[in-house]
């Protein structure tokens, strides 16, 4: 009697660590059971909260994809040697259009005949001021007392093309005077700068 009682438990034992899955009837449905206890979806169930990417889903990481190409070539073009002056950016045609002043460095041709990422870009000398000069004439405005005077909030190149400078001043533009004063410290033509009303400003926030 006491070797049956051993074998007995022995293959109780065995029978136990053996059974990893069962097959249970809840509400009619066939849920598999793991080792672990918890029930796997039956075949064609789908899992609570997961679902299928959608064709809206693929556009937009489609577009996020094409952004970030058409970012990553803006940049590497902005770093391309002196005179660069700026450069606008259409999403839609994948179109990038640089504008130099003085002549194109032959290493930013080359990328542009390149189509880097699919991307097209013209390559336009007819800028009167490299990006850098511009930033540095908004940098003397802002920081000049006489800009101060005249109610200068900030100061950024005029868009993308380095045609000019634009000054931001709370209330109205600076008179003929006052405009004459910032040109010469800006180190540009009078005509080259532009200024924005800025309404409600009372606190110098300096280049854009």
């Amino acid at each position: 009697m006491p070797r049956r009682a051993v074998v007995w438990l022995a293959a109780g034992t065995v029978a136990v660590g053996c059974v990893v899955a069962a097959t249970l009837a809840v509400g009619g449905a066939a849920a598999e059971v793991t080792s672990g206890g918890a029930p796997r979806p039956a075949a064609g169930e789908a899992d609570a909260g997961s679902r299928a990417p959608s064709d809206a889903d693929d556009a937009s990481a489609a577009e996020g994809q094409r952004a970030a190409d058409l970012s990553a070539v803006a940049d590497r073009l902005r770093r391309m040697g002196p005179g660069f002056a700026g450069l606008r950016v259409d999403e839609g045609t994948r179109r990038i259009t640089a504008h130099w002043a003085g002549r194109v460095p032959r290493e930013a041709a080359a990328y542009a005949e390149s189509r880097p990422l699919g991307a097209t870009i013209v390559l336009v000398a007819d800028a009167a001021y490299t990006r850098a000069e511009l930033l540095a004439a908004a940098d003397r405005v802002t920081r000049s007392t006489a800009g101060r005077d005249a109610g200068v909030t900030w100061a950024a190149p005029d868009g993308e093309d380095g045609s000019g400078l634009t000054v931001g001043v709370e209330g109205s533009a600076p008179g003929a005077a006052a405009a004459a004063r910032l040109a010469r410290i800006a180190g540009l033509p009078a005509e080259d700068i532009r200024y924005e009303t800025d309404s409600g400003l009372t606190n110098l926030d300096g280049v854009r």
